[in-house]
């Protein structure tokens, strides 16, 4: 089968071979240590700009701790891949669905070290529905792709951050992407993995206000993973928001179909700042908490309580001015 049709179906596959032009990848590494000391995230990908100008390659590194931020620019021909995997390098550093290798030396700033990933939970692939998205991965002309590549995972190795060893035995890991041209004009997004009741809990949740044709409709993602079963509320399966409020602190988040109600509070955390793209250029920056905490209770169309958990260590954002999500997310998607 040819790459251009294979990669609809493997999602975490680089999905711009063909394109040079306002385009942009980025592939989305959690981890999180043994002791929830150490928190980070790393973000490998590509930014093409319009008939080329600006282009890079990039690895961005996020402190959950601390905060920090680094970002590290890299020419577009030290970004290569494979048509048949989910392999990737940047510069000296490489990325897999496996191994997690970092060599950086840039602006006075060292990374070191390689982190494996076992025992993947990948989301399941669907002739009909080629991932997360559905049938929406379909739908052309889209701003902004995602795919979820692994729910929860098991780590192992280590990293030397400015000389400092960070050992991830026996830590947790979470991977996704995202590929196009923009991310959304305003959106909310979290993800946790360590609960306290029941340690292999995976829950991640996406709203967005999305552009289409010259047109909005509202687009939201939730997956709740216990012990190997998937409970999924999206715009294409036919779940609604019920409810949706938002502070400075917090974010009250309930979804239902026709048979699970799934209702969400995440309080907010130190936030730090980290770039996000535009028109395939990282030129916006956007700040997201990785040490926030959500609570989750998940109830049939009876009320009945069936799960609830309480997670921190969770990634939270609440970009631009999403106040009007609440009454588009509860409008019938037009497309």
């Amino acid at each position: 089968m040819p790459y251009a049709i294979r990669k609809i179906w493997q999602p975490d596959l680089f999905q711009g071979h063909s394109r040079k032009d306002n385009y942009f990848e980025g592939w989305y590494f959690k981890m999180v240590d043994a002791t929830k000391s150490a928190i980070y995230a790393v973000i490998p990908g590509i930014a093409w700009g319009k008939n080329g100008k600006d282009s890079h390659a990039f690895i961005q590194l996020i402190n959950g701790q601390t905060c920090e931020t680094h970002y590290f620019r890299y020419d577009t021909t030290d970004f290569r891949f494979s048509k048949h995997r989910l392999e990737g390098w940047v510069g000296d550093s490489f990325f897999s669905k496996d191994r997690l290798a970092l060599h950086i030396h840039q602006q006075g700033f060292t990374v070191e070290g390689e982190v494996q990933l076992h025992q993947l939970t990948p989301y399941p692939v669907r002739w009909s529905s080629p991932g997360i998205m559905g049938w929406y991965a379909f739908v052309p002309g889209m701003e902004c792709y995602h795919g979820l590549v692994s729910m929860h995972h098991r780590l192992s190795g280590q990293l030397c951050i400015q000389g400092q060893t960070i050992s991830m035995e026996e830590g947790v890991g979470y991977l996704e992407k995202d590929w196009g041209s923009s991310m959304p004009a305003c959106w909310v997004w979290m993800q946790c993995n360590h609960f306290d009741r029941q340690p292999n809990t995976s829950l991640m949740v996406s709203l967005a206000k999305i552009p289409w044709m010259g047109h909005y409709f509202p687009g939201y993602l939730a997956v709740l993973w216990i012990e190997g079963q998937f409970y999924t509320f999206t715009t294409y399966t036919g779940a609604r928001i019920t409810r949706l409020d938002f502070s400075e602190k917090e974010v009250l988040l309930t979804l239902a179909d026709r048979q699970y109600q799934l209702e969400i509070h995440a309080l907010r955390a130190a936030i730090g700042e980290l770039k996000a793209p535009v028109n395939g250029l990282m030129e916006r920056r956007i700040q997201e908490s990785i040490a926030a905490k959500v609570s989750y209770r998940l109830l049939d169309k009876k009320g009945h309580c069936l799960a609830q958990d309480t997670g921190d260590t969770c990634g939270l954002e609440v970009v631009g001015d999403v106040s009007p999500l609440l009454a588009a997310l509860q409008t019938k998607p037009s497309l």
